[in-house]
């Protein structure tokens, strides 16, 4: 996770210098490799954690302190947060983790 909330992802594959179906190259069942993962970088990309998506819904807190369910449209998702590529923007007080059963329009107080 970069200081910024974004994320990279990608996939790099390198083909070993060898025949393919030799048997010194075939990778067996508890075989470890160093796979490196690299792409290109978005920037302006939201990223919650998966606590706060319940499918492709996110629960946000309006201004007048009511609990709002939103649609949202993923992307990737790297360890524990996930892109969202639509459906938020930058500013929208996201719940992290929704109450049960989870409202719309419920009043919310923080502590």
């Amino acid at each position: 996770k970069n200081e910024d909330n974004t994320s990279q992802i990608g996939l790099t594959s390198e083909t070993l210098a060898g025949p393919r179906d030799a048997p010194e190259y075939e990778l067996k069942s508890g075989t470890y490799c160093e796979v490196i993962f690299s792409g290109r970088s978005e920037s302006g990309v939201i990223t919650l954690p998966r606590t706060a998506i319940d499918g492709d819904v996110v629960y946000i807190v309006d201004n007048e302190s009511r609990l709002q369910s939103r649609s949202v449209v993923l992307g990737y998702g790297v360890g524990d947060r996930i892109m969202v590529r639509s459906g938020i923007v930058s500013g929208d007080r996201v719940v992290v983790t929704p109450p049960i059963p989870a409202i719309d329009g419920m009043l919310v107080r923080f502590k």
